[in-house]
């Protein structure tokens, strides 16, 4: 059932738990931050994933090992949100005070340098199939094209890495498509 695999940490945490974390002060406080916001980001709570997303970014001052999902997934809670011009525009910081990011095929994308089939490569490993597919996925249903985005979608249900983050990503998508998709009736 798709609900077992919202999320790593859906599965681990409530939101008061994340609070009381990062109250105490265990852990990493950043890394906390990042959970968070892919915990808000699967619930639907996207300002507050953003506000999360770049709370970890400032914390690291843009050189964290998750910078670039990070800059990925508030790019697309901020399209998400209606916000694609905000969204433009954050990719362009990102790149400024990461560098490093201007290099990332994922920015390539959602900068509309690199097509779908380029971004997915022609042998990619179960990881980069699995975050590719649900980056493509989501910023097809963000552009209205949620059909165009099932195969993608799908195709992480089938054949991603049920570990990872991205994976959960893609199924709480995909079961919201599914829901909002009329049944065809049997002929």
């Amino acid at each position: 059932m798709i609900v077992e695999h919202r999320t790593r940490l859906m599965r681990y945490f409530k939101f008061s738990d994340f609070a009381l974390l990062l109250a105490t002060g265990r852990g990493t406080h950043s890394e906390t931050y990042f959970d968070r916001g892919l915990t808000l980001m699967v619930a639907g709570n996207l300002s507050a994933a953003c506000s999360d997303f770049q709370t970890y970014q400032k914390m690291l001052a843009w050189s964290g090992p998750n910078t670039l999902q990070a800059s990925v997934w508030q790019y697309l809670c901020l399209c998400k949100l209606g916000r694609s011009a905000d969204g433009r525009l954050f990719l362009q910081e990102a790149i400024n005070k990461a560098p490093a990011l201007a290099k990332a095929p994922e920015i390539a994308y959602l900068r509309g340098r690199l097509s779908a089939q380029n971004l997915i490569g022609v042998h990619p490993t179960k990881a980069e199939l699995t975050s590719r597919c649900t980056l493509i996925g989501l910023d097809l249903v963000n552009a209205g094209k949620s059909q165009e985005a099932l195969p993608y979608l799908q195709r992480v249900k089938t054949h991603g890495e049920s570990r990872m983050d991205e994976y959960a990503l893609a199924l709480a998508e995909l079961e919201k498509i599914t829901r909002a998709t009329p049944a065809k009736a049997p002929r």
